[in-house]
């Protein structure tokens, strides 16, 4: 079942543009997203709710729902990864927010996997990335991390700006978990829980730390190494923040006879990094009723209208409404063009 759930911990209200009604929801103060393959999903046919490529399966290459008897890496459905075409590439991808100005500096990454094919020497594998919303995973310098899993039943944990993994290659057969701690803030460090919650890990800015089976992954005296400085919307990973948007995994063109399971995939911010919410207006004119317009950055607490807002006695506190979004763009200067 995939789930999306916002991430301010209040009640949320939302006025409808082209009609008077109220939308209520309950929100999360953490979870941006979650799957586990089973609710919308049709055994034997392509996942749906993701980007994959192939759109169609075919016995080379496939994105494709794997029933309970036949999942080795969890309970109930799966999504099995196949390429075996020296010539294509196959993935699946996920937007954990809506759109990059919603994008985050830390999150912590769980998931359940199993190598099917462990028998190839050939050094092909499949990527596991993190990135900024719509990034294409195809191409390394989209990838924020370098996690993979090899033809031979391996994974692998590597960097180019900090240490490899000490233990690289690990042999990894049946069931397993993986869980990743980002910390994309430039200056701050972060406390993670472990994934056991038997107690909790520092991780310095631009670093990521892994947790193989319940084991930390060791980066030579390190419990942690860095992700790699891409180039980003706003700058580079190194210098700029709120660059997580984006999950995937996938394979290079090049790659074949890798075949892979994945299940139970949930994706969450570390810290509360939800501090404001938007706010939407509802112009008074006659003639522009039930038009809104969002206005930029407003804290739960303000009062006015935010000074990016034309200043007009057509604004109304009264009819101001939080939203669920972590920020939102300027006022426009035609009502019609309202988002």
């Amino acid at each position: 079942m995939m789930h999306f759930k916002a991430t301010v911990s209040l009640t949320l209200l939302v006025l409808l543009p082209s009609s008077n009604a109220i939308i209520k929801r309950d929100i999360s103060t953490k979870i941006l997203f979650t799957e586990d393959f089973e609710d919308g999903q049709v055994v034997g046919e392509a996942v749906v709710g993701a980007e994959i490529s192939p759109s169609i399966p075919s016995e080379n290459l496939a994105v494709v729902i794997i029933g309970p008897s036949n999942n080795p890496a969890g309970t109930g459905n799966a999504v099995r990864i196949v390429d075996k075409d020296s010539k294509k590439a196959t993935g699946i991808a996920y937007n954990f927010v809506e759109s990059v100005f919603q994008q985050v500096s830390t999150l912590e990454v769980h998931l359940s996997f199993s190598i099917l094919n462990d028998s190839s020497g050939s050094g092909h594998y499949f990527a596991i990335a993190l990135g900024e919303v719509n990034g294409a995973f195809t191409s390394r310098l989209n990838r924020f991390i370098d996690v993979r899993l090899y033809s031979d039943g391996t994974i692998d944990f590597r960097s180019t700006k900090g240490p490899d993994s000490s233990n690289n290659s690990v042999k990894v057969r049946g069931y397993n978990t993986l869980s990743m701690y980002a910390n994309d803030y430039n200056i701050k460090s972060i406390t993670y829980n472990n994934p056991d919650d038997s107690g909790t890990n520092n991780l310095p800015p631009n670093s990521i730390a892994y947790w193989l089976n319940g084991n930390r992954i060791l980066f030579g005296g390190e419990e942690y190494t860095f992700m790699e400085d891409r180039n980003t919307l706003k700058g580079t990973v190194f210098e700029s923040e709120n660059n997580f948007g984006r999950f995937g995994i996938n394979s290079y063109t090049r790659d074949y006879g890798i075949d892979i399971m994945i299940d139970e995939l949930r994706i969450s911010t570390i810290i509360d990094e939800f501090k404001n919410t938007q706010v939407r207006f509802k112009l008074n004119r006659k003639k522009h009723r039930n038009v809104f317009k969002r206005c930029s950055w407003v804290s739960k607490t303000q009062k006015r209208i935010n000074n990016f807002c034309p200043k007009t006695k057509d604004w109304k506190d009264s009819e101001r409404v939080s939203i669920c979004s972590r920020c939102c763009k300027a006022c426009k200067t035609s009502v019609h063009s309202c988002d």
